[in-house]
């Protein structure tokens, strides 16, 4: 009833925020309301369409929460009901379109966000965006678009990993994995995403075999990929006892995180080489690799 009280241009509003689960920023409204022409609206004009909305009580404010800027929800019954309006006017691939475009986006940034000083804010704001990136993951994945799931599930690995979502993220790497004509370089991205998360859960040699596989396809893994590869070779190797073969990998994460200009993947790999030195009773060397990732880490 209420919908059908609704303008043309409501209505077109009203079903396509149907596809945003839970509550969501208004970049994200102004994603899945952009179509697939590049026609790209500003977050400016989406600012009426959504005040008409939550005048008629179909779209409310949420709760504050971490992120900055206020947020927007449905009631579960009217998101879903709009989805259904969504699917039958044929707009749940356009819209769903926008949001992948959004997220992609937004892990794209994370990616260096939750590694850097602002680590919590993006901590927050992936989990506040959670369910949308749900949504994407499980639309790309239907639609066989193995590379562009693998790269938001790869920019988000220290979500994952600080959030102990370890078994929903390799839930996604082997869907993703199954999917038929994978590129290497997707391939690579889930497998080393889920050594990541076998390793955290104790399955070192599930993280071995996963790992041999990503790095069996150099030359086409990007080299990010393929120094957390070595790095986590490195725990790997350290777990069964080969302390030469673990020293031999975390020198030559080193050596890629240096040329990447990763801080972050500066120090572990000197933390994982100073485990090492602990490990074989050196205690000036490790005191002096400690001493290097301290500095390394402070940036």
């Amino acid at each position: 009833w209420s919908y059908r009280l609704l303008g043309p241009k409501e209505q077109h509003t009203f079903r396509r925020l149907g596809v945003l689960r839970g509550p969501f920023r208004i970049d994200a409204a102004v994603a899945v309301l952009s179509d697939l022409l590049g026609a790209k609206a500003a977050s400016g004009e989406m600012l009426p369409g959504v005040a008409d909305l939550i005048d008629k009580s179909l779209l409310l404010r949420a709760e504050p929460s971490s992120a900055k800027g206020p947020r927007y929800q449905m009631l579960e019954t009217v998101r879903a009901y709009a989805a259904l309006e969504l699917d039958a006017a044929g707009e749940r691939d356009v819209a769903l379109e926008g949001l992948a475009a959004y997220c992609a986006h937004e892990a794209d940034r994370a990616r260096t966000g939750l590694t850097g000083l602002s680590q919590v804010e993006w901590l927050d704001r992936v989990r506040d965006d959670l369910e949308n990136y749900r949504s994407t993951l499980d639309w790309l994945i239907e639609r066989k678009r193995a590379s562009n799931a693998a790269d938001v599930t790869w920019n988000l690995l220290f979500f994952w990993l600080i959030r102990a979502r370890g078994t929903e993220a390799l839930q996604w790497c082997q869907r993703i994995l199954n999917l038929p004509h994978v590129s290497p370089r997707a391939e690579a991205k889930a497998l080393v995403a889920g050594s990541v998360m076998w390793y955290t859960q104790g399955q070192v040699g599930n993280a071995r075999e996963w790992l041999t596989g990503a790095l069996g396809l150099r030359p086409d893994i990007d080299p990010d990929v393929e120094a957390m590869a070595e790095i986590l070779f490195g725990h790997v190797e350290q777990a069964g006892g080969n302390q030469d073969a673990a020293r031999e990998r975390f020198t030559r994460s080193m050596d890629m995180f240096r040329t990447l200009s990763s801080a972050w993947g500066i120090g572990n790999a000197l933390m994982g080489k100073a485990s090492v030195a602990l490990a074989a009773r050196d205690i000036p060397t490790a005191e002096r690799l400690l001493d290097e990732a301290t500095r390394a880490l402070e940036q």
